[in-house]
């Protein structure tokens, strides 16, 4: 067998080792699905606030997929499509006025990169329409009143903090107004590396053995 670099074998191997490589993809962020009950918002206005926190030098984006309420966002919203949060500034924020109905649902996917310094964070708020101040206090330890956290820190899902709704602040007696969850999508397994390098050499090996003349 020629094993020159002009070998046709050698070129089919080239191009089946470049396929595998390309197919291995990077390990990308697991998407969140979020749903929230605001059957007690109903009817009222407010806003949503979608903020990713830059804390990290390695840049990071949010991407807001899916979005689905039955309330009424106006006449058009970048939510209607793909939403995609940068890290441009050290607050990116995107607000959107909502009249509430009884749920709003929507998915959420970071990018997982970091230099292992202070991570990059994206968290979901529900605020007033006058003065942006959050709808209901919750657990969150920043007294920010998030509903939920996603730290950005390198792991393919992130660190999730989901909190939980608190007394409203009309009064210690008046429960919060809504309720929500927040859970791992199921994520797309990726191909292994030593299955396809395995699957190439095999192809290879097939087809070199097709090729090969019968001596008698």
């Amino acid at each position: 067998m020629n094993r020159e670099s002009g070998s046709p074998f050698f070129r089919l191997f080239l191009a089946i080792f470049t396929l595998v490589f390309v197919m291995v993809a990077p390990v990308r962020a697991v998407p969140f699905n979020v749903t929230i009950d605001t059957m007690l918002l109903s009817g009222t206005t407010g806003q949503m606030a979608f903020d990713l926190i830059n804390w990290d030098p390695a840049s990071n984006k949010a991407t807001i997929t899916g979005f689905s309420t039955d309330g009424d966002l106006g006449v058009s919203s970048p939510l209607n499509g793909p939403l995609t949060i940068e890290d441009d500034f050290f607050l990116n924020e995107f607000l959107q006025t909502i009249t509430f109905g009884d749920f709003i649902s929507f998915g959420v996917e970071l990018t997982s990169n970091t230099t292992g310094a202070f991570p990059d964070s994206f968290s979901f708020f529900l605020l007033d329409d006058v003065e942006f101040y959050p709808l209901f206090f919750t657990t969150d330890p920043t007294s920010a009143d998030a509903l939920f956290a996603i730290d950005v820190d390198g792991s393919p899902t992130g660190a999730l903090l989901n909190f939980e709704g608190m007394d409203s602040p009309e009064g210690m007696d008046s429960p919060p107004r809504a309720t929500w969850t927040v859970v791992p999508a199921a994520a797309a397994p990726e191909p292994s590396t030593t299955w396809l390098l395995a699957m190439a050499l095999g192809c290879f090996f097939m087809a070199r053995r097709k090729a090969r003349p019968n001596v008698r």
